[in-house]
């Protein structure tokens, strides 16, 4: 920039001759370009605009032309939003200060949402007078999208731990995705079944819009960027409505024929890059898996309803057998209330998860849940097998490289680990329910794994409880049928 600067004609600036430069400008132009922090520099009525280099990628394509130019032509789009600021600075000589502002700027030739903290400082003429301001500023865009993406992926955990049917799966999903209208616009989830395609719940989109219709209006089998400009499409949480639609599959276990799809309307402020598509891939892998869970969970429940029924079939026999089956449903009806209250204190807590990158499976991500299960370690940046040596030869390595290989999902349930969870003690013997997904790039390739699960160890070791009583009850009821019988 100082090179720049040599070579600009300040003659056609607001600005002049350099050798007529005031000191306090002077001295302002040499810290902002010897500083390493984004800075920039506004002087005199027009607010002539300087910049250091490390402010560049700010001004994007507004860079060279935008060096000396009035604040107020270059920064026109968001000229309403600082030209308070900047005011506060001339007219009242106070410093301002803002964090994570949201600003719409044009530094790519289109509308970008982005985020920045920053300050006006005041710069001081020779006559005591403002007759400038300085802005140390730091844009914060990537943090602030990063951490309302995993908001929202948090929310969807927390709320579908609690989901044991379809209906309880959509609502949390519903909860989940509403809160978040400037990543998700709008959203449809449709469900597939032999017939029909049905709409199973919407986000953003207002009652009587057509995207409420029975057919759907977005073509469910492509797999890339729909153009919908030409549609009229809620906006989301923005004054501008989506350009694009993209369609991502919700796969069912073991990676059959999809269970339905998710579409979603694209920020159109933002770049659909890969993390945002992947963090689309990871809210439809969640809701993969509790539709999985739950018709899991339904087809058990009909197998136990089955099993029941014939049980009474064959206890109506004899009066004797029908009394002991009252007094066995009774305590069955107890064990069955405490199992129900075990697994509502496991629903309310938030699942493990992380994220495994590469054919090594590198710890990218893990939240506290996953620390405490494993042990809180260091895991960040290492595979799984240097960060946790003590789960070789239980196959959960094995389990991950395939589903690495095949890219189909993993569901296991009350899988026993025996993990070191502190540096002096003891492994120690772990039950979970877990969900390993694959991650996969535009070209379908996979490039990590997203695990998620809880420890159902508490509920495993009350089951083997019960099934050792029930096994003392069946003892019992034979040998009074035999004294019955005599």
């Amino acid at each position: 920039m100082a090179q720049l600067m040599r070579a600009k004609d300040w003659s056609t600036t607001s600005l002049g001759n350099p050798e007529d430069w005031p000191q306090a400008l002077k001295v302002a132009i040499g810290i902002l370009l010897t500083s390493k922090f984004e800075m920039w520099l506004g002087w005199g009525p027009e607010v002539a605009f300087l910049y250091n280099d490390a402010y560049r990628p700010t001004l994007g394509i507004k860079h060279p032309e935008s060096l000396a130019k009035p604040t107020k032509e270059l920064w026109a789009e968001i000229w309403d939003d600082i030209e308070g600021r900047i005011r506060t600075v001339y007219e009242d000589g106070k410093a301002t200060w803002d964090r994570a502002l949201l600003l719409i700027i044009e530094r790519s030739g289109v509308p970008e949402e982005t985020y920045h903290t920053f300050s006006y400082s005041p710069v001081l003429g020779e006559d005591g007078k403002t007759a400038g301001l300085l802005c140390a500023v730091s844009e914060e865009t990537h943090r602030v999208i990063a951490e309302r993406r995993m908001e929202t992926l948090r929310m969807l955990s927390q709320n579908l731990a609690g989901a044991t049917d379809k209906a309880s799966v959509i609502k949390a999903a519903r909860l989940a995705l509403s809160d978040n209208l400037r990543d998700l616009p709008f959203t449809l989830i449709y469900l597939f079944n032999e017939d029909e395609t049905p709409l199973a719940f919407s986000t953003g989109v207002p009652d009587g819009h057509d995207l409420l219709g029975p057919q759907p209006l977005i073509n469910l089998d492509s797999r890339a960027p729909q153009d919908v400009s030409r549609m009229s499409l809620p906006r989301g949480a923005w004054d501008r409505q989506p350009d694009n639609a993209i369609v991502v599959p919700l796969v069912g276990q073991g990676g059959e024929a999809a269970l339905g799809a998710m579409v979603v309307g694209v920020n159109a402020l933002r770049p659909f890059d890969d993390d945002y598509y992947g963090f689309l891939k990871l809210i439809a892998g969640q809701i993969s898996a509790g539709l999985s869970g739950a018709e899991a969970f339904e087809s058990e429940r009909r197998r136990a309803l089955a099993l029941s029924d014939a049980l009474r079939m064959r206890q109506d026999a004899a009066e004797l057998l029908e009394q002991t089956n009252a007094r066995l449903s009774s305590e069955v009806d107890q064990r069955t209330a405490e199992r129900d209250r075990l697994r509502s204190l496991f629903q309310h807590a938030p699942s493990f998860m992380c994220v495994l990158s590469g054919p090594e499976h590198v710890f990218e991500f893990m939240n506290e849940a996953y620390l405490q299960l494993v042990g809180h370690r260091d895991l960040v940046g290492k595979t799984i097998r240097q960060a946790l040596p003590d789960v070789q030869g239980q196959g959960y390595f094995e389990i991950l490289d395939q589903v690495y290989r095949s890219g189909e999902p993993y569901i296991g349930r009350d899988m026993a680990v025996s993990v070191q969870r502190r540096p002096d003690a003891a492994p120690e013997e772990r039950f979970v329910n877990l969900v390993y997904q694959p991650i996969v790039n535009d070209t379908g390739e996979v490039t990590g794994i997203f695990a998620e699960g809880y420890d159902v160890t508490h509920r495993k070791r009350a089951e083997e409880a019960l099934r050792r009583l029930n096994e003392s009850l069946a003892s019992q009821v034979e040998a009074r049928t035999r004294m019955s019988a005599i």
